[in-house]
């Protein structure tokens, strides 16, 4: 009989965790400045637009190299760029939810990558639950919600619905402008991590430790149960501690509902049985919760396995009155690059807030501007046949008409300062004095999303922002 293996969704969960640690974690280094892991830069380029509409990315190396030559601007992302996040799930009058089960694959994922089980919530509130209890399959008419005094020792919202609603946590302000979109919800990331014991023994896991109880669910209410007459509701298992009883009866002695009273901890499996002198038929189950309890590790407990990078470009994007961005250009290519090098940092990664990556020509004051997304050329007789075979050729981001500096991107060959650069289209003529080149590495690091864009037109007062989910 052949083996059998899973890849589970908490596999994928470390791997969205581990990305968004790497950019805060530190690498060791001798003889060396302090110097992050790993760094990740959002970047803008190709300044012309396309020929015949826009294409599907190409991920082959001519694309990707010539992606890397119209790059024009690399914006550092650091961690508070980045978020967890769980596909967007609010919560709807006359829904029904699935109940959380420890019996059941609450995780398992559909060919498209979303929950086959709709187990949690958004409510209107921004705050987040997850279904504790479904009242045996009924829709949901009740919106969980927090308020003061409504919510038991367990943080259990309980509507009129019958259904059982565990809090797990509520949206910032911060996280909500930068994360919260249609499809996805950011989950926070710093809460408890599974654990069984630390290095010298002591349990670290929440009160509940492997697993607690708290939640017994009724499956058949039975009947002839009366108030004079005490119900036990006998919880058994392998843990300690776990209790509960009975809080109501309708008029013909059915229980109405079961409250737990304490979660107890260690469990990884129990059974229910109700006994009184009176009544009979009365059955409920007691699922287990995760290690620590429901709510204490919330992005393993909702299966959040996907990432999101939100890369906003302001205005000029300046830095030490530098101005690294212009506003005057139009672009259609965005991406995200990890573990690219500077000269200054090389062989470590870049590591400044943000890059110019064009070459900036300054040359000699004269008539005429330089124009936008023309081709600037170089040659020995001043011909753009000449430039194409042993010259120089460059593509006009900025033309800086009062410093007399051209911002170039997407060039071929070797600039020669003190000969001309014609532009091919303004007819403009000028002298270089002096190259610039960028100290950023457009070829260095690899390329982890590549975004061909209908075109976006830059303002003076405009900002642009990039919301890009990462799905492992």
């Amino acid at each position: 009989m052949a083996n059998q293996s899973l890849i589970t969704t908490y596999a994928k969960q470390q791997v969205a965790i581990q990305v968004y640690y790497s950019l805060s974690a530190i690498l060791p280094a001798l003889n060396a400045p302090t110097i992050p892991l790993a760094t990740m830069f959002a970047f803008l380029s190709k300044a012309d637009p396309w020929t015949a509409g826009t294409p599907v990315p190409g991920q082959d190396l001519y694309s990707i190299k010539q992606m890397q030559k119209n790059m024009f601007v690399a914006k550092k992302m650091n961690s508070a760029d980045l978020s967890i996040v769980l596909p967007r799930v609010d919560w709807t009058s006359g829904t029904t939810y699935t109940e959380w089960s420890d019996r059941i694959a609450m995780l398992t994922l559909d060919p498209t990558g979303g929950f086959v089980y709709n187990f949690y919530v958004r409510n209107s509130f921004d705050q987040i639950f997850k279904c504790l209890c479904n009242a045996n399959g009924a829709p949901s008419t009740v919106e969980p919600f927090f308020q003061p005094g409504q919510y038991n020792t367990l943080n259990i919202f309980q509507g009129d619905d019958g259904y059982k609603w565990k809090f797990m946590y509520t949206l910032d302000i911060g996280s909500k402008i930068k994360f919260l979109d249609a499809n996805w919800i950011p989950i926070p990331v710093g809460f408890n991590f599974p654990n069984s014991v630390d290095p010298v023994g002591i349990t670290v896991f929440g009160s509940e430790g492997s697993g607690g109880i708290e939640v017994v669910n009724l499956s058949n209410g039975g009947s002839g149960y009366t108030s004079s007459n005490v119900i036990n509701v006998i919880i058994t298992g392998d843990g300690t501690g776990a209790a509960a009883t009975v809080t109501g009866l309708d008029q013909n002695g059915s229980i109405l509902d079961i409250q737990v009273t304490n979660p107890g901890k260690n469990y990884t499996y129990a059974n229910v049985a109700i006994t009184s002198l009176s009544g009979t038929g009365a059955t409920a189950y007691a699922p287990v919760s995760p290690a620590g309890g429901h709510g204490y590790d919330p992005i393993s407990e909702l299966g959040a396995h996907s990432l999101m990078i939100s890369a906003e470009f302001d205005r000029n994007e300046y830095l030490d009155g530098v101005v690294y961005l212009p506003t005057d250009i139009e672009y259609y290519q965005m991406g995200i690059v990890v573990s690219t090098t500077s000269n200054q940092n090389y062989p470590y990664s870049a590591n400044d807030t943000i890059y110019k990556t064009t070459t900036d020509l300054l040359v000699s004051q004269g008539q005429g501007q330089f124009l936008f997304d023309e081709i600037v050329y170089q040659s020995t007789d001043g011909t753009y046949a000449t430039a194409v075979s042993s010259g120089w050729i460059g593509t006009v981001l900025n033309f800086d008409s009062g410093n007399n500096v051209i911002n170039v991107i997407n060039t071929t060959g070797d600039l020669t300062p003190g000969l001309q650069v014609f532009g091919q289209s303004s007819t403009t003529t000028r002298t270089l004095l002096t190259v610039t080149k960028p100290n950023f590495d457009v070829f260095s690091g690899y390329p982890l999303i590549l975004q061909n864009l209908d075109g976006v037109t830059r303002s003076p007062d405009g900002i642009e922002q990039y919301k890009i989910v990462i799905s492992a």
